[in-house]
């Protein structure tokens, strides 16, 4: 079955599950500038739509956008946004559409995931304090490797968070969990 792709064009669709068109001539040139394309080039155009909404899925689920959603309630994702405070990078943050920055950071992620299943939980260990000691005033603290909680780090690559740095906030925030014992 063909994956069904809806692009969103600015106007806070109810309907859309992606921020770029997989086989237009944003996605085409961007995969043509691409040294390792290839994943993209050689896939079916099936391949293509599935990594495009899985990488539109993705950036909405780990980013905090700035501003406020264009049609709140309405529109399915998390661009376009409103009041977001002017500009980004001394450009004026569009109004009726998804910043190109956007749509470049889904084209990496989708190419990431094209790579390996990033959201997968064992994709990536995170960090959890094992143990806290205070003592001879200095604080002790014991961090152990979980593999099974994935980390935001490594669900998103760094390059694709700084490319967003300026457009939202990724989840996280540097926090671990702290288990009793």
């Amino acid at each position: 079955m063909a994956v069904v792709v809806t692009v969103e064009t600015g106007e806070g669709l109810s309907s859309a599950n992606a921020y770029v068109d997989p086989v237009g001539a944003f996605a085409l040139a961007y995969a043509a500038a691409w040294q390792y394309g290839t994943a993209w080039t050689g896939a079916t155009d099936d391949a293509r739509a599935q990594a495009i909404v899985s990488a539109t899925r993705t950036l909405d689920a780990q980013f905090v956008w700035i501003g406020t959603p264009r049609r709140p309630g309405v529109q399915a994702l998390g661009w376009p946004r409103i009041y977001t405070d002017g500009y980004v990078e001394g450009a004026a943050v569009p109004y009726a559409s998804v910043p190109v920055r956007v749509q470049q950071a889904t084209m990496e992620m989708a190419l990431a995931l094209m790579q390996k299943d990033r959201t997968n939980a064992d994709g990536g260990a995170s960090q959890s304090l094992k143990s806290l000691g205070v003592g001879d005033g200095a604080v002790k603290l014991d961090f152990g490797s979980d593999p099974a909680k994935a980390a935001v780090s490594s669900i998103i690559p760094s390059y694709i968070r700084a490319m967003l740095r300026d457009y939202g906030s990724c989840g996280g925030g540097g926090m671990v969990p702290v288990e009793r014992q």
